[in-house]
């Protein structure tokens, strides 16, 4: 069996350097020096994940937190710079972590080589948490627009899942590839959607100090997986022609807005009815910018929802 055998060497001073710098660019306007500075840690990362890319053996607790754990260390230094760039930056600022997700959702493979099924799976972690990061920062800060860069963002193969075939960011890095039953084994829960529980609990540290607390990032981190949710079907992410729509944990908040339960999550959905063309998802182009295309899509989904909720 193989495991994990080097992990990114991050301490709290590189990182303070690392978050230095990234102010330092962004108030100085310096885009050149900034998006070198992201595509170094990129390839700093991507060196790291390939280096503990062995997918040889069946997936076990231990061994998948072992790899949560190195896949959250190597992007110490990107995810705690995110804040920040999300909310000071202008939208060029954020094209480059979209490129680095890219780059960490790639496995090149080695003729020989033996994957077990549903371990490879784990290869998709430090995308899959900056992934969401950056979509959370994004509805908490109003930075709607390049949601969409980031829902049609594609991944050229080769990758964990295919020698051959493209797909959506979206789909490699959004949403999860493991049954409810299995996942629950490896973070040692008994959750009904493990994955949100995975994420949220992966990234909160790193992005505490945008939340008043942690039931308001909780609450934020379910009107972003909402959105994506939507955003997914409405943007044809899937790899197969269905109509499917992602769910999470979102799905049991949903009865928050039939009791008047005022949260970011109540507040955020609401306001699309009384801002409408105004509402700033749409007012940044996100649904084509037309307020029936997202009430078509949220109706679409509110239905699937129902008829396939877990309980």
């Amino acid at each position: 069996m193989s495991f994990p055998s080097k992990e990114i060497k991050a301490t709290e001073n590189n990182k303070n350097i690392f978050i230095s710098k990234i102010k330092s660019f962004i108030s100085n306007h310096n885009i050149i020096d900034y998006t070198e500075l992201i595509e170094d840690e990129g390839r700093t990362i991507y060196g790291i994940i390939q280096e503990n890319a062995h997918y040889d053996f069946p997936t076990t607790p231990q061994i998948f937190q072992q790899y949560c754990q190195i896949h959250l260390r190597s992007i110490d230094n990107l995810i705690s710079a995110l804040p920040i760039v999300i909310r000071y930056a202008s939208d060029e600022y954020l094209s480059p972590y979209i490129s680095v997700m890219v780059r960490l959702c790639i496995k090149e493979f080695k003729n020989g080589e033996i994957t077990c099924e549903g371990t490879q799976y784990m290869h998709f972690l430090s995308a899959m948490f900056l992934f969401h990061t950056f979509g959370i920062l994004c509805v908490k800060y109003n930075r709607f627009a390049v949601l969409k860069e980031l829902m049609q963002t594609e991944v050229s193969a080769p990758n964990p899942i295919s020698l051959s075939s493209t797909y959506f960011l979206a789909h490699l890095a959004g949403i999860t590839h493991w049954d409810y039953s299995s996942l629950n084994n490896y973070i040692g829960t008994n959750w009904l959607y493990p994955y949100t529980h995975l994420i949220r609990d992966g990234i909160f540290p790193s992005v505490s100090n945008s939340f008043l607390n942690k039931n308001d990032f909780e609450s934020c981190f379910s009107a972003w997986e909402h959105l994506f949710s939507l955003m997914y079907h409405y943007y044809h992410c899937h790899y197969l022609d269905i109509d499917w729509y992602p769910q999470g944990e979102f799905v049991l908040k949903r009865v928050e807005q039939l009791r008047g339960i005022e949260n970011f999550y109540t507040k955020f959905f609401a306001s699309s009815t009384t801002l409408i063309n105004e509402w700033e998802p749409i007012k940044q182009g996100l649904f084509g910018g037309l307020y029936e295309n997202y009430q078509r899509e949220y109706n679409m989904a509110d239905i699937f929802y129902r008829q396939n909720i877990r309980h």
